[in-house]
């Protein structure tokens, strides 16, 4: 996915309010298939982050997300989950 089309995916879903902070909580290690790659899985890093926002008129929000990042020619990259990718 080139990162034009990543962008014009990632604008239709904002996120909402202002982003107070982030933490991250938990990484451990654990092998990934990375949507519209082959179907070999590759070895990742899966982070969890605490996230809290401020939305307007709502209070703080606090939840978590996980993420995989992958090494791509000697850099970490975060990738899509399959249903991120499908949209």
């Amino acid at each position: 996915m080139s990162k034009q089309a990543y962008l014009k995916c990632e604008v239709q879903t904002p996120i909402i309010g202002h982003l107070d902070s982030i933490t991250v909580v938990h990484v451990f290690d654990d092998r990934v298939l990375v949507p519209g790659g082959d179907m070999h899985s590759v070895p990742s890093k899966v982070v969890t982050f605490r996230l809290r926002l401020t939305p307007p008129l709502l209070g703080t929000l606090t939840f978590s997300h996980t993420v995989h990042a992958v090494a791509v020619d000697d850099r970490c990259r975060w990738i899509l989950t399959p249903h991120r990718y499908s949209l």
